[in-house]
């Protein structure tokens, strides 16, 4: 009997060639394993970051300013209406023209600023009523702007408060909704991003869970009276939290 004849079939030459797809199924079970883990995660965090959306919604975050303080805002919203003007004022100045109306309609804070002071309620009312406010943004954007009056500076507020005011405008148009639209973009760019660079990573998958867990609580304590709404300069923890996850990854 010759070698061949003793040598079962399929168990030499046709073995070797088979073995590739016998490695090959290993392989493919841990790719699968991956994309479905990623899908999960995925998954999940999206739900995180559209529970704190809804959340937002809810609580009217998109309806209302905050009056703690007023100053804090309407200087900067005096500025983003300015630059939105043709020609824009250029810098972190707004048309006192534009300041002035928004004083004298609900928004005085200061003798001289309108003929009648109005109340501490009266303004609260004002900044939580959405369809008041979107009316005065959309009146003070339109008023005659007059250039012999001296733009008003930016005196013990934040400069990028009037940034964020002017791009949520540009971006989405002239009302309340766009603050919480434009917060909730640079959010979800951000963990995004972060996902995206981190997706090989569970532990760093999991701090952002557990980040997004955090705002979603977040969210909630921002109804309190000392900030009232998410677009509040002193709510606006995204950057600070993702560096500091983007650390530990």
């Amino acid at each position: 009997m010759t070698d061949e004849e003793r040598e079962p079939f399929g168990t030499s030459e046709n073995c070797r060639l088979a073995s590739p797809r016998v490695e090959a199924s290993p392989r493919l079970d841990v790719l699968l394993r991956s994309y479905v883990r990623s899908f999960v995660l995925a998954a999940a965090i999206l739900v995180l970051f559209a529970l704190s959306v809804v959340r937002t919604y809810s609580l009217g975050h998109n309806e209302k300013f905050y009056d703690n303080p007023i100053y804090r805002w309407r200087e900067s919203l005096a500025i983003a209406l300015s630059r939105m003007q043709n020609p824009p004022l250029q810098g972190y100045l707004a048309d006192r023209s534009i300041r002035d109306y928004l004083a004298r309609h609900g928004l005085a804070l200061l003798a001289g600023e309108a003929d009648v002071l109005p109340t501490p309620e009266q303004r609260r009312a004002l900044v939580q009523d959405g369809a008041r406010m979107n009316q005065l943004l959309q009146e003070a954007a339109r008023v005659p702007i007059d250039p012999k009056l001296e733009p008003v500076t930016l005196t013990g507020n934040e400069l990028g408060l009037a940034d964020y005011f002017y791009w949520a405008f540009r971006i989405y148009g002239l009302n309340l909704n766009a603050l919480v639209l434009f917060y909730y973009s640079i959010l979800l760019v951000s963990v995004t991003l972060f996902f995206i660079t981190f997706r090989r990573s569970p532990f760093c998958l999991l701090l952002l869970m557990f980040y997004l867990i955090g705002h979603f609580f977040a969210v909630n304590y921002a109804n309190n009276p000392l900030i009232q709404t998410i677009h509040n300069s002193r709510f606006l923890l995204l950057s600070p939290c993702c560096r500091q996850c983007t650390s530990y990854c």
